[in-house]
């Protein structure tokens, strides 16, 4: 199933993989990749607004497929390829084989057709881990666990430090967490422990991502660009926002 379901995505996205460009963020996101491979951290030579893991994403698929366009996208055609094929293990739990083949071939064809999902971007990228998220949480049997509770916080928690609004999925899922916890009457001692073991996971992800600023000497640089740089821009957003409604009244 995986090998069909990595040459349906293949074909389907073949005319898209020798276009010099479809979307500037890729371009971006590449070539802060490459500065990562000639050994700069991100934010310093090169700057973007996105996360840390966007630009190590993609110095992963330069460094395994090749420093071309056709190496990114090759890079995109197995993320969706890994999505599609965690999303058939996933829906074959809940369906017949058959089924869940159609429900993969339809992920690969949605993600396809969407506006710019031609090019390798950050939303391609960060469903690799938000599906092993969903992987873990939903696959197995229904008791909640803590290595699950854990191995899904990191998941999740790079795939928000790919795509920084899947931040709000990951409280989504804290909730859901706890709701789960209740349902299944754990006492609050176990409650706690659970959420401290998915809080841990993303504290640890961040702490990883902090760590080579903090050995540089870089600490204010990750703090600009990491923390501050996103809170200002969706603050301009909903600022934007805000004076676009009052000219609309």
């Amino acid at each position: 199933v995986a090998l069909i379901l990595f040459i349906i995505a293949l074909l389907v996205r073949l005319p898209f993989l020798f276009i010099d460009v479809i979307n500037w963020d890729e371009s971006t996101f590449i070539l802060v990749g490459q500065s990562i491979l000639d050994h700069h951290l991100p934010y310093i030579n090169l700057w973007d607004l996105k996360p840390p893991l966007t630009f190590l994403s993609y110095a992963l698929m330069i460094q395994i497929f090749g420093k071309s366009i056709l190496g990114i996208r090759l890079g995109g055609v197995c993320c969706i390829s890994i999505v599609s094929f965690l999303f058939y293990k996933i829906s074959e739990k809940y369906y017949n084989s058959s089924i869940a083949l159609v429900l993969s071939l339809s992920c690969i064809f949605t993600i396809s057709n969407l506006p710019g999902g031609q090019a390798t971007l950050t939303e391609v990228v960060a469903l690799v881990p938000l599906s092993i998220t969903f992987y873990v949480l939903l696959y197995q049997n229904t008791a909640i666990t803590i290595p699950r509770i854990f191995a899904s916080g990191l998941f999740l928690s790079i795939a928000a430090l790919i795509r920084l609004n899947l931040a709000y999925v990951s409280l989504i899922i804290a909730l859901f967490i706890l709701f789960r916890s209740i349902q299944q009457k754990y006492n609050i001692q176990r409650i706690l422990s659970i959420q401290i073991a998915y809080l841990g996971a993303h504290f640890l992800i961040i702490c990883l991502t902090f760590l080579p600023y903090g050995l540089s000497g870089n600490t204010e640089v990750w703090w600009r660009s990491v923390i501050l740089a996103p809170l200002s821009y969706a603050n301009s957003k909903s600022e934007g926002s805000d004076r676009k409604s009052t000219r609309l009244n």
